[in-house]
């Protein structure tokens, strides 16, 4: 069974909460990541001539104080593919396939370590996305689609 959330440290730079991302672009959501990249005949003809790769996201946000006895969760209505979810530099989760939707309940009557959620103050939800694998569609892409709720 995988590890329960918020038991696994990111070591990675860019899930740190004091990572500097000043000089990353805003991107709205749904975003792909792929489409953006040049079309290369080193690409695989099968998927588009378009390279797969890694990219990060990352949001900032404060939960006001009088969320603390609520019950919150963060949906995602799907994130091609292999991703890996932190929460201020601890990870909640992972989730393989790109096409389904999944959530994790991070408030009141979650098992996560309420301690890392901070109301009044600064979150950082970090998602991590590898396309490195494709599930050979003609066009997997990569990308995001979410909403909190």
């Amino acid at each position: 069974p995988p590890p329960p959330p918020g038991s696994e440290v990111c070591t990675q730079p860019e899930c740190q909460v004091d990572f500097d991302d000043s000089n990353w672009r805003d991107v709205s959501v749904p975003h792909d990541f792929v489409v953006e990249e040049n079309f290369t005949s080193s690409g695989d003809k099968s998927h588009g001539y378009l390279p797969f790769g890694l990219a990060w996201y990352r949001l900032r946000f404060v939960l006001p104080v009088e969320f603390q006895d609520r019950a919150i969760w963060i949906d995602f209505d799907g994130t091609y593919r292999a991703a890996s979810i932190w929460l201020n530099g601890e990870k909640l989760g992972s989730h393989e396939s790109g096409y389904t939707s999944y959530r994790f309940q991070i408030g009141t009557g979650s098992h996560f370590n309420q301690s890392l959620l901070r109301f009044g103050s600064d979150n950082v939800l970090v998602v991590h996305v590898d396309t490195t694998h494709p599930d050979n569609w003609w066009y997997d892409g990569g990308h995001i689609q979410t909403r909190m709720a």
